[in-house]
């Protein structure tokens, strides 16, 4: 099937310096490209609050140590 093509994870970049394939002297450049898997929402989720919880952590130290500074 056409569609199936794209379902696989893998995707191969490539170039060749002869046109129509003609040489074979191994010189040309192929980057493999592997796809992972994708996190569920959940884990984006916890990612971003535990973001959140660093950013008012720093946020509230900040705070803290202008507040005695001054």
């Amino acid at each position: 099937m056409a569609g199936d093509i794209f379902r696989s994870r893998v995707l191969y970049l490539g170039f060749d310096d002869q046109p129509q394939n003609a040489d074979d002297n191994h010189d040309d450049l192929i980057i493999r490209v592997t796809a992972g898997a994708i996190p569920e929402p959940a884990t984006w989720a916890m990612l971003i609050a535990g973001f959140g919880l660093v950013g008012l952590a720093a946020r509230r130290r900040r705070a803290t140590l202008a507040h005695r500074a001054a």
